[in-house]
């Protein structure tokens, strides 16, 4: 049996699906007087979140140490979300630079590729359970849901050009006279559009609000790969026109193409592609979990170490949702 360090609580990776049962699990190194002896107390150590400085701090002499490192994203890959969320450049971050793991989890064979062409590492894909739906057959659906990202755009520039985007997709929908629902949460996006509350449904979970539509849309947003993973046909409103590192079934990167959209109209979700069998938990039994002698560096006899932002998520984790989205907002933390 492996002896893994999982570096968050244990919550942040049942989110993810990850079996523990044929692990010998330990979640959080808090404390420890000899940190690189600690790390070699085990065969992978294991991350969920890559702006966790002591985190990386600890990947980084676990690689040092020839002890195995695994990292697994919650969601896709958004290179706008790398550059320029709030959080991560207050920290002076960019997302997986520079990259210290040599084994992850991914979302989509299109970020895979490009993560294998780049480094040298191995690269599973796989759906986060948090990623998953629970589709159910409605027996009445419309046309589109419109939704977003929960944080589609990170200033004021994107703000307007967003809501450019948001008008012009609801006069095409519109003008086509297509019934569609809306699913957005970000106040300031309503209130810059009021006619969007009209048919918007923040009630419905997820799962729901898709199983009740043929097609959606949405910004860039791990919805969509969730989506197109099921076989429901999705349009990407991608508006900062960027490569784009998940799979998607339309990517419109130009305003003035939002006609494409009517293709989509009574487009029917494939329905042998809604039940499709999708891995529901995550089986570390495929990382390397060897080690090479040849990489291995002297231990320092002392090597105090605390890590805080454990204490700090572990508290995060018990406090309720509606507590948490305060938190979230307060901190400009990005959730896909």
């Amino acid at each position: 049996m492996y002896k893994v360090l999982f570096l968050q609580p244990k919550a942040y990776f049942d989110e993810l699906g990850v079996d523990f049962e044929s692990l010998e699990s330990t979640f959080g190194l808090v404390l420890t007087i000899n940190l690189s002896k600690s790390i070699r107390n085990y065969d992978l150590i294991v991350s969920c979140i890559d702006h966790d400085i002591e985190s990386r701090e600890i990947m980084l002499i676990a690689n040092k140490l020839a002890v195995p490192t695994l990292f697994l994203m919650d969601g896709i890959y958004d290179r706008s979300n790398a550059l320029n969320n709030p959080l991560l450049k207050k920290r002076g971050i960019q997302l997986l630079e520079p990259f210290v793991y040599k084994n992850i989890f991914v979302m989509g064979a299109v970020f895979k590729k490009y993560l294998e062409k780049k480094y040298d590492v191995k690269v599973f894909e796989y759906l986060p359970k948090r990623a998953q739906l629970q589709l159910t057959e409605e027996p009445e659906k419309v046309d589109f849901l419109l939704t977003t990202a929960i944080t589609p755009y990170f200033d004021d520039v994107e703000f307007n050009i967003l809501i450019n985007w948001f008008r012009a997709v609801v006069n095409v929908l519109d003008s086509l006279d297509c019934n569609y629902h809306i699913r957005i949460f970000d106040k300031k996006i309503l209130d810059a559009i009021p006619e969007l509350n009209i048919k918007n449904n923040t009630i419905d979970t997820l799962s729901l609000a898709i199983s009740k539509v043929n097609t959606v849309i949405c910004t860039t947003s791990t919805v969509l790969h969730s989506s197109q993973s099921y076989g429901v046909p999705n349009i990407t409103l991608n508006y900062r026109n960027e490569r784009l590192f998940f799979e998607t079934t339309e990517n419109i990167n130009d305003i003035k193409n939002l006609g494409l959209i009517k293709n989509y109209i009574e487009l029917k979700t494939d329905k042998d592609l809604i039940n499709v069998d999708i891995n529901k938990s995550v089986l570390l039994t495929e990382v390397t979990y060897e080690k090479s002698e040849e990489t291995e560096v002297p231990l320092k006899s002392f090597q105090f170490f605390i890590n805080l932002s454990f204490i700090k998520r572990l508290i995060y984790k018990s406090l309720s949702a509606s507590f948490k989205r305060k938190v979230k907002a307060m901190f400009v933390i990005k959730a896909i």
